[in-house]
Protein backbone atom coordinates (compact mmCIF):
# COMPACT_ATOMS: atom_id res chain seq x y z
CA UNK A 1 0.00 0.00 0.00
CA UNK A 2 1.27 3.55 -1.24
CA UNK A 3 2.41 6.00 1.52
CA UNK A 4 3.22 9.26 1.78
CA UNK A 5 5.41 9.57 4.36
CA UNK A 6 8.13 7.77 2.43
CA UNK A 7 8.35 9.56 -0.41
CA UNK A 8 8.53 13.36 1.81
CA UNK A 9 12.21 14.43 2.04
CA UNK A 10 13.30 15.84 4.85
CA UNK A 11 12.93 19.57 5.23
CA UNK A 12 16.91 20.55 6.19
CA UNK A 13 18.18 18.69 3.40
CA UNK A 14 16.41 20.49 0.75
CA UNK A 15 17.65 23.59 2.69
CA UNK A 16 21.29 22.62 2.31
CA UNK A 17 20.67 21.58 -1.45
CA UNK A 18 19.18 25.11 -2.38
CA UNK A 19 22.14 26.75 -0.41
CA UNK A 20 24.69 25.08 -2.03
CA UNK A 21 22.96 25.67 -5.61
CA UNK A 22 22.82 29.26 -4.71
CA UNK A 23 26.43 29.34 -3.51
CA UNK A 24 28.03 27.79 -6.96
CA UNK A 25 26.10 30.24 -9.12
CA UNK A 26 27.52 33.03 -6.81
CA UNK A 27 30.81 31.11 -7.38
CA UNK A 28 30.32 31.07 -11.08
CA UNK A 29 28.89 34.59 -11.60
CA UNK A 30 32.66 36.01 -9.78
CA UNK A 31 34.16 33.83 -11.63
CA UNK A 32 32.17 34.98 -14.68
CA UNK A 33 32.91 38.48 -13.91
CA UNK A 34 36.68 38.21 -13.13
CA UNK A 35 37.38 36.54 -16.26
CA UNK A 36 35.34 39.37 -17.94
CA UNK A 37 37.50 41.88 -16.10
CA UNK A 38 40.86 40.33 -16.91
CA UNK A 39 39.69 40.07 -21.02
CA UNK A 40 38.83 44.10 -20.80
CA UNK A 41 42.18 44.78 -19.04
CA UNK A 42 43.97 43.02 -21.61
CA UNK A 43 42.17 44.50 -24.05
CA UNK A 44 43.19 48.14 -22.94
CA UNK A 45 46.36 46.71 -22.31
CA UNK A 46 46.88 46.05 -26.08
CA UNK A 47 45.00 48.76 -27.42
CA UNK A 48 47.46 50.86 -25.22
CA UNK A 49 50.58 49.57 -26.56
CA UNK A 50 49.72 49.41 -30.17
CA UNK A 51 49.28 53.52 -29.55
CA UNK A 52 52.65 53.33 -27.93
CA UNK A 53 54.03 51.56 -30.56
CA UNK A 54 52.36 54.11 -33.48
CA UNK A 55 53.81 56.52 -30.85
CA UNK A 56 57.75 55.32 -31.27
CA UNK A 57 56.99 54.62 -35.06
CA UNK A 58 56.41 58.52 -35.28
CA UNK A 59 59.15 59.31 -33.38
CA UNK A 60 61.57 57.55 -35.29
CA UNK A 61 59.95 59.42 -38.34
CA UNK A 62 60.35 62.92 -36.45
CA UNK A 63 56.83 63.45 -36.04
CA UNK A 64 56.24 64.99 -33.12
CA UNK A 65 52.61 66.39 -33.26
CA UNK A 66 51.63 62.61 -34.29
CA UNK A 67 53.70 60.90 -31.52
CA UNK A 68 52.47 63.49 -28.84
CA UNK A 69 48.66 62.53 -29.85
CA UNK A 70 48.91 58.96 -29.42
CA UNK A 71 50.49 58.97 -26.34
CA UNK A 72 47.63 61.49 -25.02
CA UNK A 73 45.82 58.41 -26.66
CA UNK A 74 47.27 55.46 -24.42
CA UNK A 75 46.74 57.83 -21.25
CA UNK A 76 43.54 57.88 -21.66
CA UNK A 77 43.34 54.03 -22.71
CA UNK A 78 45.08 53.04 -19.88
CA UNK A 79 46.22 55.22 -17.31
CA UNK A 80 49.31 55.13 -14.96
CA UNK A 81 51.61 53.27 -17.25
CA UNK A 82 54.63 54.85 -16.18
CA UNK A 83 56.76 54.51 -19.53
CA UNK A 84 53.88 56.40 -21.70
CA UNK A 85 53.47 58.63 -19.51
CA UNK A 86 57.03 59.94 -18.62
CA UNK A 87 57.54 60.05 -22.55
CA UNK A 88 54.64 62.00 -22.92
CA UNK A 89 55.58 64.76 -20.14
CA UNK A 90 59.33 64.92 -21.61
CA UNK A 91 57.85 65.68 -25.01
CA UNK A 92 55.50 68.65 -23.71
CA UNK A 93 58.87 69.76 -22.25
CA UNK A 94 60.26 70.09 -25.36
CA UNK A 95 57.13 71.87 -26.58
CA UNK A 96 57.27 74.46 -23.86
CA UNK A 97 60.82 75.28 -24.74
CA UNK A 98 61.53 78.42 -26.26
CA UNK A 99 63.90 77.38 -29.34
CA UNK A 100 65.20 80.94 -29.45
CA UNK A 101 65.46 80.98 -25.98
CA UNK A 102 67.40 77.50 -26.00
CA UNK A 103 69.75 78.99 -29.42
CA UNK A 104 70.59 82.23 -27.24
CA UNK A 105 71.65 80.48 -23.70
CA UNK A 106 73.67 78.45 -25.74
CA UNK A 107 77.51 78.56 -25.22
CA UNK A 108 79.94 79.41 -28.19
CA UNK A 109 81.32 76.25 -27.83
CA UNK A 110 78.04 74.41 -28.19
CA UNK A 111 76.23 76.05 -30.48
CA UNK A 112 80.08 75.64 -32.64
CA UNK A 113 79.02 71.10 -32.18
CA UNK A 114 75.39 72.27 -33.23
CA UNK A 115 76.51 73.81 -36.26
CA UNK A 116 79.27 70.65 -37.05
CA UNK A 117 76.21 68.64 -35.98
CA UNK A 118 78.51 67.21 -32.79
CA UNK A 119 76.20 68.61 -30.29
CA UNK A 120 75.39 65.82 -27.92
CA UNK A 121 73.72 67.70 -25.06
CA UNK A 122 71.02 65.81 -23.02
CA UNK A 123 68.13 67.86 -23.11
CA UNK A 124 65.46 65.09 -22.39
CA UNK A 125 65.90 61.63 -21.52
CA UNK A 126 64.32 59.88 -24.53
CA UNK A 127 67.12 59.17 -27.09
CA UNK A 128 65.03 59.65 -30.11
CA UNK A 129 63.13 62.59 -28.29
CA UNK A 130 66.65 64.27 -27.91
CA UNK A 131 68.02 63.95 -31.04
CA UNK A 132 64.97 64.85 -32.73
CA UNK A 133 64.88 68.06 -30.40
CA UNK A 134 68.80 68.88 -31.42
CA UNK A 135 68.52 68.20 -35.57
CA UNK A 136 64.90 71.05 -35.04
CA UNK A 137 67.86 73.40 -33.10
CA UNK A 138 70.12 72.58 -36.04
CA UNK A 139 67.57 73.41 -38.78
CA UNK A 140 66.39 76.47 -36.62
CA UNK A 141 70.56 77.76 -36.30
CA UNK A 142 70.32 80.45 -37.93
CA UNK A 143 67.75 82.19 -35.98
CA UNK A 144 70.10 82.49 -33.07
CA UNK A 145 71.40 85.94 -34.73
CA UNK A 146 68.35 87.07 -34.95
CA UNK A 147 67.24 86.25 -31.64
CA UNK A 148 70.20 87.66 -30.15
CA UNK A 149 69.04 90.84 -31.71
CA UNK A 150 65.64 90.39 -30.36
CA UNK A 151 67.19 89.37 -27.12
CA UNK A 152 69.14 93.17 -26.58
CA UNK A 153 66.59 94.74 -28.12
CA UNK A 154 64.85 93.48 -25.26
CA UNK A 155 67.45 94.23 -22.95
CA UNK A 156 67.80 97.57 -23.83
CA UNK A 157 63.72 98.22 -23.43
CA UNK A 158 63.55 96.89 -20.05
CA UNK A 159 66.66 99.00 -19.10
CA UNK A 160 64.86 102.34 -20.70
CA UNK A 161 61.94 101.08 -18.53
CA UNK A 162 63.97 100.83 -15.60
CA UNK A 163 64.84 104.31 -15.83
CA UNK A 164 61.57 105.44 -16.47
CA UNK A 165 60.76 103.72 -13.37
CA UNK A 166 63.73 105.14 -11.77
CA UNK A 167 62.93 108.71 -12.77
CA UNK A 168 59.57 108.80 -11.71
CA UNK A 169 60.46 107.22 -8.44
CA UNK A 170 62.61 110.58 -7.67
CA UNK A 171 60.25 112.79 -8.47
CA UNK A 172 57.65 111.72 -6.40
CA UNK A 173 60.36 111.25 -3.71
CA UNK A 174 61.02 115.28 -4.63
CA UNK A 175 57.31 116.00 -4.27
CA UNK A 176 57.23 113.98 -0.96
CA UNK A 177 59.99 116.15 0.26
CA UNK A 178 58.29 118.99 -0.24
CA UNK A 179 55.24 118.46 1.19
CA UNK A 180 57.14 117.34 4.34
CA UNK A 181 59.29 120.59 4.41
CA UNK A 182 56.04 122.07 4.35
CA UNK A 183 54.29 120.38 7.09
CA UNK A 184 57.32 121.43 9.07
CA UNK A 185 56.70 125.19 8.62
CA UNK A 186 59.92 125.50 6.10
CA UNK A 187 58.85 126.70 2.84
CA UNK A 188 61.53 124.80 1.05
CA UNK A 189 61.61 124.74 -2.77
CA UNK A 190 62.39 120.84 -4.00
CA UNK A 191 62.85 120.67 -7.70
CA UNK A 192 64.54 117.70 -9.84
CA UNK A 193 66.44 118.54 -12.97
CA UNK A 194 68.35 116.18 -15.79
CA UNK A 195 66.67 113.55 -17.97
CA UNK A 196 66.82 110.63 -15.79
CA UNK A 197 65.90 113.14 -13.05
CA UNK A 198 69.28 112.78 -10.93
CA UNK A 199 69.98 115.75 -9.70
CA UNK A 200 67.63 117.43 -6.83
CA UNK A 201 67.62 121.21 -5.84
CA UNK A 202 66.59 122.45 -2.90
CA UNK A 203 66.21 126.51 -2.72
CA UNK A 204 65.34 128.15 0.71
CA UNK A 205 65.98 131.66 1.90
CA UNK A 206 67.57 130.39 5.16
CA UNK A 207 70.00 127.63 3.38
CA UNK A 208 73.55 128.33 4.67
CA UNK A 209 76.44 126.70 5.86
CA UNK A 210 74.69 125.89 9.48
CA UNK A 211 71.83 124.77 7.18
CA UNK A 212 73.78 122.53 5.11
CA UNK A 213 75.85 121.22 7.77
CA UNK A 214 73.17 119.60 9.45
CA UNK A 215 71.60 118.67 6.33
CA UNK A 216 74.38 116.50 5.56
CA UNK A 217 75.35 115.39 9.50
CA UNK A 218 71.29 113.63 9.28
CA UNK A 219 72.50 111.58 6.44
CA UNK A 220 70.81 113.11 3.67
CA UNK A 221 73.63 112.82 1.02
CA UNK A 222 73.71 108.19 1.63
CA UNK A 223 69.90 108.56 1.44
CA UNK A 224 69.57 110.84 -2.30
CA UNK A 225 72.80 108.36 -3.06
CA UNK A 226 70.50 105.37 -3.03
CA UNK A 227 67.54 106.35 -4.58
CA UNK A 228 69.68 107.44 -7.80
CA UNK A 229 70.48 110.96 -7.21
CA UNK A 230 73.95 111.92 -8.51
CA UNK A 231 74.24 115.44 -7.84
CA UNK A 232 71.76 117.76 -4.70
CA UNK A 233 72.29 121.65 -5.16
CA UNK A 234 71.97 123.93 -2.11
CA UNK A 235 71.23 126.91 -3.04
CA UNK A 236 69.20 130.34 -0.88
CA UNK A 237 68.37 132.07 -3.92
CA UNK A 238 70.90 134.87 -3.87
CA UNK A 239 74.28 134.59 -2.64
CA UNK A 240 74.79 130.92 -1.68
CA UNK A 241 75.03 128.08 -3.31
CA UNK A 242 76.94 124.68 -2.47
CA UNK A 243 76.29 121.25 -4.83
CA UNK A 244 77.76 117.45 -3.54
CA UNK A 245 78.67 115.30 -6.45
CA UNK A 246 76.69 111.93 -5.09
Amino acid sequence: MFSPNRCRVPLVLVILICGCSLENKDKAREEWQRTIEARREALDKARHDSLVAVADSCLHEGDLNCAQRHLAMAATVLSGQEASMSLLKQIGELNDMNLCGVLTDMSEEDYSKLCKRQLERPYVKNTDLNKMYIDRLYKKRSLRRDCLVEVKATEVEIAQARVQDEAQGRKEFAARLRTQYLDEGLDIKVRVAGGRADRLILSYVLIDDVWVHHFKKNGNLTLLRKLGFTRVDLQNGYDYHVYYDL
